[in-house]
């Protein structure tokens, strides 16, 4: 357990130099998506979950669309419940650690504007990732492209935050 957290939080910690390059950055809360793993009822009955079973990912999400967007929201695929993470100013990045299941292998996530209205809402396959996923939101005061970038170098990160 002491392991996985320090993992976790040497992951995030590089996850936060790389959002930070050349931009505004305001300090956020992490906030741990599902993290009622252990509540499962199928794996209650069976057997506890090993680290092998659980996927500790760093979800980046970075504005670039000129515009402040109201609200970032996930869906927990572990209790289907949404989580209401939190504003993100332009040009701003955040980062959601995770802890779920590794055969999740999508992501429920919307935005909403500064009314609190729901802008827009996708679905992203992090099949792919390994430790992080970034989801770069870029347009002119609208969605009108997301970059996903899985595991990125320091270098592909940079580059896709300009």
């Amino acid at each position: 357990m002491k392991k996985r957290n320090l993992l976790l939080i040497s992951a995030l910690v590089t996850m936060g130099m790389l959002c930070g390059c050349h931009e505004k950055v305001q300090e956020k809360t992490i906030y741990v998506v599902g993290k009622d793993v252990n509540a499962l009822p199928e794996i209650q009955e069976s057997v506890e979950p090993t680290d092998e079973d659980i996927k500790n990912l760093s979800i980046c999400f970075a504005n670039r669309l000129g515009v402040d967007i109201g609200m970032i929201s996930l869906i927990d695929p572990v209790t289907e419940e949404q989580i209401n993470v939190d504003a993100l100013a332009d040009g701003e990045t955040i980062l959601v650690g995770s802890n779920m299941p590794r055969e999740i292998n999508e992501l429920d996530w919307a935005i909403y504007n500064s009314k609190g209205e729901l802008y827009s809402e996708s679905t992203t396959d992090i099949s792919n990732a390994k430790s992080s996923v970034w989801i770069i939101l870029k347009g002119d005061k609208a969605v009108e492209s997301i970059d996903t970038l899985f595991d990125p170098t320091e270098e592909e990160a940079r580059e896709s935050l300009q």
